[in-house]
């Protein structure tokens, strides 16, 4: 016995040394008798008008996701359109079935095209005639959408065919201002335009459309000479006008008067994962939710919370934060205006001693001195972005009255206005311009003033405010 397990210790250390050191190998899972391939690789077979796809042990399989939504009834029947998840440089693929499929937009495949068919068909590279039982569901995947311009989107339109498409502001026109037959898409300040088509028999065909368009977006298709962006259903389409409007109301309850945290849980914005975080550094445990001060009673209601806004001046400005971080969420994406509803306190003299035992001062309001006034800074993860403008509100002068201030977001058009002359540095420009719209952040700043307070003070704080609402127009 001890022999045999003597031989087989040899026999697993001899395998272990032939073994050489590699990549990590493609887990994905395989089809018997397939071996992983890029869409982007597998479009580049298509050499000729039609190839058939190598079969046996040098079959092939494909894995992305669903981009296309076969519930609205906006494509052919048996058709869908899958994009890999890569975040940059990502293909995708138009695929027919031999019958009807219901995959769900966002649903991750797998498919087996060994000895399938691969053709260029009126422009487009499409996998045919699949059989339905050669594809097979993998969970909920992520594809990037592409942001650019028609101008760039004509131009990349054989590598990015089959791709999910963002376009900025615009204007749309076609079917008698009507989701019905051949529409155009032309962005504002531009002479291309880019067709849409919206099939006869589509869940949505002949409902209003807006005419002006702040975000649509669509897959790319080619049909012969001609390019589309084809949308899936009119959520693709986000209107330049304000739709809705998402409101924080600050009516919280329970939150933790914690200092060595700066976030709080906000439940009535968005979703419960929604966090809006202040600085108490050096301000002590005063600042955030709190029911109204003693001196503010008379114009607030006394039984609910508002967000008391404190800041300081001078030279620690530099490192003591005055801003409400609204962080970048796919939420605020194709946010319109920032309408903050606030008020300057009352309040003076003696607000509290914090636990440090430090004593936090107000000095009086100096009437033809003293302004309240907000500002909004564009962020990412929390850092200030140079390229984009901070937007001030107008000064306000009166303590205990409510004003709201409304900060209109710059469109894409006019951030790139900024752009360096420099081509290489405008490019960059570019990137980080439509990285932020993808996901944007903000920052809410209280610049308001009080002339007698020392700037080298910690414990003297300058104007505070209250915050009784935040509104995100749409």
């Amino acid at each position: 016995m001890n022999r045999n397990i003597t031989l087989l210790t040899l026999l697993i250390l001899t395998l272990f040394a032939g073994c050489k050191k590699t990549e990590a190998p493609d887990l994905r899972p395989l089809f018997l008798g397939t071996k992983n391939i890029t869409l982007r690789e597998l479009k580049a077979l298509s050499s000729k008008t039609e190839i058939t796809l190598p079969a046996g042990d040098k079959g092939l399989q494909i894995n992305g996701v669903v981009i296309s939504d076969y519930t609205t009834k906006n494509i052919d029947t048996k058709t869908i359109i899958l994009q890999s998840e890569e975040t940059s440089n990502n293909a995708g693929i138009v695929i027919q079935f031999d019958s009807i499929p219901s995959f769900k937009q966002g649903e991750r495949l797998q498919v087996n095209l060994a000895g399938q068919k691969l053709v260029n068909k009126n422009g487009e590279v499409t996998l045919v005639n699949i059989p339905l039982s050669n594809a097979r569901s993998g969970g909920t995947g992520y594809v990037n959408i592409r942001t650019t311009t028609i101008d760039s989107l004509l131009k990349h339109a054989d590598l990015w065919n089959g791709t999910l498409i963002r376009l900025y502001d615009g204007i749309l026109s076609g079917g008698n201002g009507k989701y019905t037959g051949e529409l155009s898409f032309k962005e504002t300040g531009k002479n291309a335009s880019i067709k849409s088509q919206i099939i006869q028999g589509a869940l949505f065909e002949s409902t209003v459309y807006p005419a002006e368009i702040n975000e649509i977006i669509g897959i790319l298709r080619t049909n012969g000479t001609e390019h589309f962006i084809d949308i899936r259903n009119t959520k693709d389409v986000v209107s330049a006008a304000i739709t809705r409007v998402v409101t924080d109301d600050i009516h919280v309850i329970g939150i933790a008067n914690d200092p060595y945290s700066s976030k709080w849980s906000n439940p009535n914005l968005f979703s419960t994962d929604m966090e809006t975080s202040f600085s108490k550094y050096a301000v002590g445990y005063i600042s955030g939710y709190q029911h109204p001060n003693a001196m503010d009673i008379d114009f607030l209601e006394k039984d609910r919370s508002y967000f008391y806004f404190y800041t300081m001046g001078g030279p620690y400005d530099s490192f003591i934060s005055n801003a409400l971080t609204i962080p970048n969420l796919y939420t605020l994406q194709s946010v319109k205006e920032i309408r903050i509803t606030f008020a300057g306190s009352k309040a003076n003299g003696l607000i509290a001693t914090t636990a440090n035992g430090d004593s936090l001062i107000v000095k009086p309001f100096q009437s033809g001195k003293d302004v309240f006034k907000l500002g909004l800074e564009f962020s990412d993860n929390g850092y200030p972005i140079d390229y984009i403008p901070s937007l001030e509100s107008s000064s306000f002068t009166k303590t205990g009255t409510f004003y709201t201030v409304t900060f209109t977001i710059p469109k894409r058009t006019e951030l790139l206005k900024y752009a360096p002359a420099d081509p290489a540095s405008a490019n960059y420009f570019y990137t980080k311009v439509d990285g932020w719209l993808a996901s944007p952040g903000f920052k809410i700043k209280n610049l308001s003033t009080r002339t007698a307070a020392d700037p080298y003070s910690f414990s003297e704080l300058y104007a505070p405010i209250i915050i009784s609402k935040i509104e995100y127009a749409y």
